[in-house]
Order: C-alpha cells, then sequence, then structure tokens
C-alpha cells in the first residue's frame, strides 16, 4: 500500500499505520506565493503539519481551472512524507456539470470524468483515509471516488454551503442550484463521519440540509493558539472609537450592516472611525455600494497574522454582523489580544458568549439605531475572563490535533492513547 510509516510511539498495544488523502489549496503548495486567510486553506496548512510530524503520511490534491480540455491531473511533489497532486479542469466543464447545466441529471451520473480522474489518484496512493476540508463541487467528487473505492472519509463542515449558494443564487442555473443543494446532502449520506466546529453548526446544518446519521457526526473545534499571557483591553487616550472589522467581501459577512453602522454613526455626531481589513473586488458589480463603502469605512488590505494582531491591538471593539458565520478566527484572535467582538446572532460563538456571561456582545444588526446604542455601551468593556480562558483551552492547537487523530484513528480502526 504505498510506503507507510508507523506512528507506534503514539498508540497502545498495536501499531498505528495511516496514509491520509486530502484537499488542499494552490497557495500552500511548496515555492507557490502564500495567501494570507483563514477558513479551510489556513487549516489544510496546520492539520497536515501535525499529522507528519506525529508520522503520518499526507497526500494534498488541489484542484485548478487550466486551458485543458476536460480533466488533467499531474504528480507534482513526491515526498515520503507529503505527496502533491494538482488536478486541472476546464472552467467550462465544471459550469457544464455543476453550477450551470442546461437540464439537470442525477448525482450519479454527475462529474464522471472528474471523479474517473481522483479515482485513478486514489488507486496510485491508496491512502487509508480520505479528509475533507471545507466543500465544494470538486471535493465532493474526491467524496464519491472515495465511496466508490470503499475507502472511509471524514468530511469537515467548515460552514454550509447551501447557505452560500443561496447567497448567489444568480450565479447558477435552476439546474445547477438542484445539483449544488443536493451535493451537500451527499456529503451527510456519504461521509463515515461528519466533523462539525461547534453545536452550533451542526444544529442549523440537521434542520436546513439534512440530518446526519447515528453515531456519523462529531463535534471538533478549529485550532487557535493564545499568548501565555491574553494582555488586558488598553482604555485609548484619543477621544476616537476606533471600531474594526476583519471579513471577506461576501453576503453572507453582511458589509452591508456596516455601512448602515458607519453612516449612521455620522448622523449622531458620534467620534467612530469604522476600519475594515478587506479585499473589495475591482469590478462594476455593486460599484454604488463599494463607492459608498470606501467613503464611510476605511478599508485595508488583508495582511499577515502578525500584523492582525497588531491591527486587534489597535482597535477598540471588533464588530461581526454577519448572516451566517460558524466559526470565525477573527473572534479568537482579537479576544486574545485582549479586545472583545460584537457578533450576531448568528455566529457560532453566540452561544458560547450567552452561556459565559457576555450575552450583551450578542447584538440583532437588522435595527441599526438599537445597535448603535447597544455597542456604545460596551467600548469600555470586554469578554469576562473565564470566557476567554474556555477559547483558550477549546481551541488549543494540541488539544485539538489530538481530537482529529482520535476520530481518524477510530474510522480506521486504531485507538489512540488520552
Amino acid at each position: 500500500m504505498g510506503h507507510f510509516i508507523c506512528s507506534w510511539s503514539r498508540v497502545s498495544d498495536l501499531y498505528v499505520i495511516m496514509k491520509i488523502l486530502s484537499n488542499d489549496y494552490f497557495s500552500n503548495i511548496p515555492g507557490k506565493k502564500q495567501v494570507f486567510s483563514g477558513g479551510p486553506k489556513s487549516f489544510a496548512g496546520v492539520i497536515s503539519k501535525h499529522m507528519k510530524g506525529n508520522g503520518y503520511v499526507w497526500v494534498s490534491v488541489v484542484h485548478r481551472y487550466g486551458e485543458t480540455d476536460g480533466v488533467h491531473a499531474e504528480h507534482i511533489i513526491e515526498n515520503k512524507k507529503h505527496e502533491w497532486w494538482v488536478v486541472e479542469t476546464a472552467e467550462t466543464y465544471m459550469q457544464n456539470e455543476f453550477t450551470n447545466p442546461k437540464e439537470y441529471k442525477p448525482l450519479a451520473e454527475t462529474g464522471s470524468l472528474l471523479v474517473d480522474t481522483l479515482e485513478e489518484i486514489l488507486d496510485r496512493e491508496k491512502p487509508d483515509l480520505v479528509f475533507i476540508n471545507g466543500l465544494s463541487a470538486f471535493v465532493w467528487a474526491l467524496l464519491v471516488a472515495a465511496t466508490h473505492k470503499k475507502i472511509p472519509v471524514v468530511v469537515q463542515h467548515a460552514g454550509i454551503m447551501t447557505f452560500e449558494v443561496a447567497n448567489y443564487a444568480h450565479r447558477f442555473s435552476r439546474a445547477g442550484l438542484r445539483t449544488m443543494y443536493g451535493i451537500e446532502k451527499d456529503f451527510a449520506r456519504k461521509a463515515t463521519t461528519n466533523v462539525f466546529l461547534n453545536s452550533y453548526s451542526k444544529k442549523v446544518f440537521e434542520k436546513e440540509v439534512l440530518e446526519t446519521k447515528k453515531g456519523a457526526a462529531v463535534i471538533i473545534p478549529l485550532p487557535c493558539e493564545a499568548p501565555k499571557v491574553i494582555p488586558k483591553k488598553k482604555v485609548k487616550a484619543t477621544k476616537r472609537v476606533e471600531i474594526g472589522v476583519v471579513a471577506r467581501w461576501d453576503k453572507i459577512k453582511n458589509h452591508k450592516a456596516i455601512l448602515d453602522l458607519a453612516e449612521y454613526t455620522r448622523t449622531q455626531g458620534a467620534p467612530w472611525r469604522i476600519s475594515a481589513v478587506t479585499q473589495i473586488p475591482d469590478t462594476n458589480v455593486q460599484a454604488e455600494f463599494k463607492g459608498a463603502y470606501r467613503k464611510h469605512v476605511r478599508v485595508l488590505p488583508p495582511r499577515s497574522p502578525r500584523a492582525l494582531r497588531t491591527f486587534y491591538r489597535s482597535m477598540d471593539i471588533m464588530l461581526l454582523p454577519s448572516n451566517f458565520d460558524v466559526s470565525p478566527h477573527v473572534v479568537l484572535e482579537a479576544a486574545f489580544e485582549g479586545v472583545p467582538t460584537v457578533m450576531s446572532p448568528h455566529v457560532g460563538y453566540a452561544t458560547t458568549l450567552r452561556r459565559n456571561g457576555a450575552s450583551e456582545f450578542v447584538v440583532d444588526f437588522k435595527n441599526i439605531p438599537k445597535a448603535y446604542n447597544q455597542i456604545s455601551a460596551l467600548i469600555k468593556k470586554n469578554y469576562p475572563a473565564t470566557l476567554v480562558k474556555k477559547f483558550a483551552t477549546e481551541h488549543n492547537p494540541a488539544r485539538v490535533m489530538h481530537q482529529y487523530e482520535q476520530c481518524f484513528l477510530k474510522v480506521v480502526g486504531g485507538v489512540i492513547k488520552k
């Protein structure tokens, strides 16, 4: 079964031999330009590094669009601990099969050329486990290929694809919408184990998409390293109040609420400055909205994790008015720099805040004047120390990676020491 490494020092009374194949991202390929981002891309680097360090073999499969006709796979890096494959498809192929087909066809007949290509990679690599990190049409094909080969699959649900698709429904044909909604249900049906980042996202998924099979779902949070000493919130001497936002330019992040709040603060004569770290696409789509946003909000480009920490420390408070957000790192990162985040009820951490004495930081951004008054009362406040400590404990990288090892080993029949 290819080249394997025994991780016997981590187990009790048996050897664990495991090779894991997972989807990855182009900028994670060694030697490629790094792009600072959170979510699945960042997590892919974290989990592969940890697993390789503990003796497992990792295989990354990257998808990209190219000039090829149909589908083409290339084995670009061969390494005893980390293999890399790039699967290139024509953009028109993915559109015709998934997002904009003229007529709907059963999922069993969808993307067959891509599925066949991924099966060939699985035949060559012979992994013990496939780990799917974030959902897309491409990784659905990987799920199907693994199912055909009877390879167990662990799926991490970093968000809810149904909501993401609904936000951009105009980009899909009617048949494409049906295909994409069906794909997310298929993940829940076919996965050996579904990983959710918190109980909130599991609850919403099972209500809006599909209930997972009994015993086929676990909750494992995202890792986030807390400093040894978490600084106390600084009370700034200047009159100007610095409000921070770190969010990709996406409808689901609700930048409209940010603009509405910024405009309202002007009418109140409040000394607030809202600064958003985001990348606004340079297109004519929503040009008027983008212009107003740039006028009332200070827009800053994405930056490195280190520069982000500096940004957090320069803020009095952070905002996250998302329409839906499972486990945004910004909440943890800012809290670990002594700065709290005011969030909508639709953020996964809202439940944790309510249960740990910080319910006042959960604000409904549908009523901007009311939200403004609530935020005004929180400018000089911070999260309870017990809440920040809970964040640090539950998201401790070593703890989280141990949970993933337990999950993987359980799926393939191994046992890990506690």
